[in-house]
């Protein structure tokens, strides 16, 4: 995969969507679906709401979301969010390869690690440690 300087991509592209939307609230989820969709990419793609809600809930008791083949076939991803003083998403960590150089067997080391450098980047920005990340309910 590569992207260029402005390449953008969708809002609901795999694990970049539940990087961000796991920590939003569930009405913002909704309207996130309902404008854009859960299209199915690969035969990994989560396409359903429920299935999609739930791996956000996955993702937050985390702390970082995993993409097995969801976007491209054959391509594996972690990412996190790096969150604000009062636990909102600000930006995202992302790690993305190809399934033979990211295994999905080493995606939960690698995101235990990313979580890691994106508190550290809290900390070094925002001049606190990680806060406990709150899921916003209006």
């Amino acid at each position: 995969l590569t992207a260029s300087l402005g390449d953008r991509f969708p809002p609901n592209g795999a694990v970049l969507a539940k990087s961000w939307y796991a920590w939003e609230a569930e009405s913002e989820v909704d309207r996130l679906i309902e404008l854009h969709g859960l299209p199915m990419r690969t035969p990994g793609s989560i396409t359903a709401i429920a299935d999609f809600k739930e791996e956000l809930r996955r993702t937050r008791q985390r702390g970082y979301a995993l993409s097995v083949g969801e976007y491209y076939d054959e391509h594996n991803a972690v990412g996190c969010p790096v969150f604000s003083p009062d636990g909102r998403c600000q930006l995202l960590l992302v790690i993305t390869g190809f399934a033979s150089a990211l295994p999905a067997e080493e995606l939960s080391n690698l995101g235990r690690l990313l979580r890691a450098r994106a508190d550290e980047i809290t900390s070094e920005v925002f001049g606190s440690g990680h806060l406990e990340p709150r899921r916003r309910t209006a």
